[in-house]
């Protein structure tokens, strides 16, 4: 019977603090719930938010060379604006090619693209949260939440297989040695990417959990 009680009085407390954890994450889920809408009912955080996670995919596409001038300009016989599919044995290389006029080409493929929009919204969802407690509450930003918005740079470093060279290697090296350094960015390729994303997330969950 005292063996049985024992079980009993453990299960017991077990339920308590189970119930208890639970109660805690729910809350804890409500007050990040709470924070967010309350971050985006601004309309210049709404404004904020999205020009700059519009300015940094832009941005981006530039840098890591999804949008660059061709060398070698299109043939006269080819009419532009024009779009080509791009077919590849991952599903990551896949995507489209558009040629604007006969020197300016964006190249679209499912790797990239996928990067860019995580970084753009993470990029947003940071500045949307600086905003807010710039010109919502009225608060001084201290200098680690300006530096935040740096954690962005180590993506910019990013060389993607489908794409030209982005002018971060070009401005580092100049055209030539600019193609070399692509071969030396691309296996860090993933690691500045995750650097940066990892970043980017931890300030808005430290951000969130300072709120709460």
């Amino acid at each position: 019977m005292y063996a049985l009680a024992c079980c009993l009085s453990h299960y017991q407390g077990f339920c308590i603090s189970s119930k208890l954890i639970t109660g805690t994450s729910s809350i804890a889920s409500v007050a990040s719930q709470s924070y967010l809408r309350s971050v985006f009912s601004s309309k210049a955080v709404r404004l904020a938010s999205f020009l700059g996670g519009l300015f940094f995919a832009i941005f981006y596409a530039f840098a890591v060379g999804m949008a660059y001038q061709s060398p070698t300009p299109l043939p006269e016989y080819i009419e532009t604006p024009a779009a080509d599919l791009v077919a590849s044995p991952t599903i990551l290389g896949s995507g489209v090619i558009l040629y604007l006029n006969r020197s300016w080409v964006i190249y679209l493929s499912v790797e990239p693209v996928l990067v860019t929009s995580i970084l753009s919204l993470l990029f947003s969802l940071n500045l949307a949260m600086l905003t807010y407690r710039l010109k919502v509450l009225g608060r001084r930003c201290e200098a680690r939440e300006y530096f935040s918005i740096l954690s962005i740079l180590p993506s910019i470093f990013a060389s993607y297989s489908c794409c030209a060279a982005g002018f971060i290697p070009l401005i580092l090296g100049g055209v030539g040695s600019g193609i070399g350094l692509l071969a030396l960015l691309r296996p860090f390729t993933y690691l500045a990417v995750t650097v940066s994303a990892f970043l980017l997330s931890a300030n808005i969950f430290f951000t969130i959990r300072r709120v709460r």
